[in-house]
């Protein structure tokens, strides 16, 4: 266990494995450390999680959460420490209120079922692709106001973007990579 966590990555330790090893992880280690992209701490419990994100001098979100690091500007509010993050997420808290849940259920619950009848002759789906992908990406679209007709092209702008990073994440790496 200490092996993986030492070697531990989403990029190369499916899904399953993970799930397993932070399971078995959590009571032994709540924090964990993986000496992968250039080393990085895991917190594998809530209570750490939380009390990680009210410090953060000691546990930072800047220059950037992922791993490895990739060229590029900060993602607004998330990789972003006070004082920098307060204006960000005033604006977020203004957008967001308890209430945009339930405004955007109905919407939400078709967009779902819509994707569900799209694949739901053939028996299958590729549940990431044809569901969980798409879903959040349109309610955020949704949420910010983007008209339903220019969902589509934002998505694989969006798709392709993070393909490419993936790409010459790889190649920085020199580890192979693949196209989805």
């Amino acid at each position: 266990m200490a092996d993986d966590l030492e070697h531990w990555s989403c990029y190369t330790t499916s899904p399953e494995r993970s799930l397993e090893i932070f399971e078995e992880s959590r009571n032994k280690c709540p924090m964990a450390h993986s000496n992968e992209h250039e080393g990085f701490y895991l917190l594998l419990n809530y209570a750490d999680v939380r009390c990680a994100m009210g410090d953060y001098k000691t546990y930072s979100s800047q220059p950037q959460v992922l791993r490895p690091m990739l060229p590029r500007k900060p993602i607004p509010a998330l990789e972003m420490d006070p004082p920098r993050h307060k204006a960000w997420r005033e604006l977020f808290n203004r957008a967001i209120t308890p209430r945009t849940a339930e405004r955007m259920e109905s919407f939400v619950r078709d967009d779902i079922n819509r994707h569900i009848d799209d694949f739901i002759e053939r028996g299958s789906c590729d549940i990431v692709a044809e569901l969980a992908e798409p879903v959040p990406a349109e309610t955020i679209c949704r949420l910010v106001g983007v008209d339903d007709a220019l969902v589509p092209p934002i998505r694989k702008a969006a798709i392709e973007m993070f393909a490419a990073q993936a790409i010459r994440r790889s190649l920085a790496e020199n580890k192979p990579h693949s196209r989805r």
